[in-house]
C-alpha cells in the first residue's frame, strides 16, 4: 500500500502521508514499540508521513464503543 500512495497522484498532486488504522490486518492495537518503531521507519523511508491514528471503535474491529451501555465501556 506504501508503494502505491507513493506513485499515486490526483491531478498532479501526490500523497504525502497515509493515516494509521490501529486493526488488523492495517496496525495491530497492541503492537510494541519496536513495531511501531519499524512501520514508522518503513513510511518515512518512502518519503511519507504518518498523518491521523484512527483507533477502533466499533465491536467488529475489536473497539469498544465509549457511549455504550455499562458493560460495553467496562470492557478492556
Amino acid at each position: 500500500m506504501l508503494n502505491l500512495t507513493v506513485a499515486g497522484a490526483v491531478d498532479g498532486v501526490r500523497f504525502d502521508g497515509v493515516d494509521l488504522f490501529l486493526s488488523l490486518p492495517h496496525t495491530d492495537i497492541d503492537s510494541s514499540d519496536d513495531d511501531l518503531a519499524r512501520l514508522a521507519e518503513k513510511i518515512s523511508s518512502k518519503g511519507l508521513r504518518a498523518g491521523s491514528l484512527v483507533a477502533p471503535v466499533w465491536g467488529a474491529t475489536g473497539g469498544r464503543l465509549r457511549d455504550g451501555d455499562e458493560a460495553e465501556r467496562g470492557r478492556s
